[in-house]
Parts: C-alpha cells; structure tokens; sequence
C-alpha cells in the first residue's frame, strides 16, 4: 500500500497533478482497467468516456498528437491491471476514491520540447502515472484558456490518497 499526503503552501503556483509515477517492464504491455474509456479523457473532458472494463496494448494508450504533449489519461479508475499471459501488476484504490492513470511506452520527459510525435523515442519501459488528481484541460474557447476554476488543483489544504500496487 502506497500513502500520499501532501499539504500544499500557499506561495505555490496552481498543482497541474498529484500522483506518483513509476516505470515497469515492458513486457507487461497489456493494459486493463476498471474505469472511464476507452478514450483518453480528463476531468473537464470526459461526457465521451464512459465506466467499464476497457482493454488495450500501452502502444495504442496515448495520442500522438501533432505537437506533444500531456496524453492518455484516464479517470474514475476503480482497478487497473497492466499484464502478460495470466500474470502481472495490479493498481487499484485503497481509500475507496477513484484514481486517474495514464500509461505509455516512453518517458513522460520524452513529451518535452519535441516537435513532433516521431520526435518521441520508444523505450524499453512503460510509463504508469497513478495520480489522486489532475487538473483539467481547459480550452473552453480553443484560445489556450485555463481550466475552470473547479478544475484546477488549487496550492491550499491537504490532498491524501492511497493506493495498492501488486503482483497477480
């Protein structure tokens, strides 16, 4: 079981996430997960992706959109494998909130300054964000607009979440 707290100060900016992230092995390329999808799909985004079992490879998981950026997360998520054959590792909530994950086959890192998705190199890893929250997405008005304000992970008050990560 994993326990984040985290009290946030008041000199800081707005929290775009709060949430771990870990790499595992790329051989556990199969993704499953209890929760909202299949689509990617954030707070303030998500009235197209809807609670079920979703399944797919990592590699399909996120959108190479035309110029880089934060992809493939998923809300509302109860339980998430990510697997090979019959065995794998298993993420799901301890504190009975949902969580929000993203998985993909490179380093979160690897988004940054890139032009374009080929520019983003494939690694011998999977990426797994695990996280109590994200901010939304915004861009109400497709002019780069900030989230709403009931989007937004505000840097006051105390966030906490847990989660359990096990082998199956």
């Amino acid at each position: 079981k994993l326990q984040l707290d985290f009290t946030a100060g008041s000199n800081l900016p707005t929290i775009p996430r709060i949430g771990f992230q870990c790499s595992i092995t790329p051989e556990l390329n199969t993704w499953q997960w209890y929760g909202r999808g299949p689509v990617e799909n954030y707070v303030d985004r998500k009235d197209n992706a809807f609670v079920g079992i979703w399944e797919m490879p990592v590699a399909q998981a996120w959108h190479p959109y035309h110029e880089p950026q934060e992809t493939g997360n998923r809300t509302g998520i109860r339980e998430s494998k990510f697997m090979v054959g019959g065995h794998g590792l298993l993420f799901r909530s301890a504190d009975g909130q949902p969580l929000e994950m993203a998985a993909y086959p490179f380093l979160q890192s690897d988004l940054e300054g890139k032009a374009h998705p080929t520019d983003i190199p494939q690694r011998n890893l999977i990426t797994v964000q695990i996280a109590h929250r994200q901010m939304g997405l915004g861009g109400e008005n497709s002019w780069g607009a900030r989230p709403l304000a009931k989007y937004m992970l505000p840097a006051t008050g105390t966030y906490e979440f847990s989660f359990i990560m096990q082998p199956f």
